[in-house]
């Protein structure tokens, strides 16, 4: 976790950038990718059957 300054500089940036990404999530456009699709991804990468990246599935 960072380290706050004594004006907690650091932590109302963190603030700011979560209430940021809340408010591009909610949108009705937002795109989601479903988290077992990421992970199945990710664990793919260095191996010799690496999958493509996954698409939105504007999951609930």
């Amino acid at each position: 976790m960072a380290k706050s300054s004594s004006s907690g500089t650091t932590i109302n940036y963190q603030v700011q950038g979560i209430k940021k990404s809340v408010k591009a999530a909610d949108r009705p456009d937002a795109k989601f990718v479903d988290h077992e699709k990421v992970a199945e991804w990710l664990d793919s990468w260095g191996t010799e059957k690496e999958l493509k990246s996954p698409q939105n599935d504007n999951v609930d």
